[in-house]
């Protein structure tokens, strides 16, 4: 893949996150290929990745992520990105809350024979817990 292709994908992969179509976004990850993500672990294989997005969705409908920078090396590329939503349905056992949230992270990707053989996600996923209302913030001590 050229630097041109790298970023032509990741225009299209912007279409299918607004399109939330977990049957294409799974698409683009190799057979076998391994996700790390702070909300569902590690993911081993295409179905295990197309669920993930499944998941995603069904809790968070309006989820839209925003690529906001991509920094390519070779095969390997790092996405920053931001993410805002409403939790409107369950949540690992926590119905809907129908609060909003927004997060910022980074996606790290490695790529082979045009595909992502693995993606790193990296978010602040206990700001998320916090903004849905999952755990709650206690401020830090002052000191005089």
């Amino acid at each position: 893949m050229t630097r041109e292709d790298i970023v032509n994908y990741f225009a299209r992969r912007q279409e299918l996150w607004r399109l939330r179509d977990p049957v294409h976004l799974a698409a683009d990850h190799a057979e076998h290929g391994v996700v790390d993500s702070p909300m569902f672990g590690q993911l081993n294989g295409r179905p295990a990745i197309e669920q993930s997005y499944r998941d995603l969705f069904a809790a968070f409908n309006d989820w839209e992520l925003v690529g906001e920078e991509l920094v390519i090396d070779g095969l390997r590329a790092v996405q920053i990105f931001r993410s805002t939503a409403t939790h409107a349905h369950d949540f690992f056992g926590l119905p809907g809350t129908g609060r909003r949230f927004e997060v910022h992270g980074m996606l790290y990707y490695r790529f082979e024979n045009g595909k992502i053989a693995h993606e790193r996600r990296s978010y602040d996923f206990t700001s998320l817990l916090i903004q849905i209302g999952v755990l709650r913030a206690k401020p830090g001590k002052q000191t005089a």
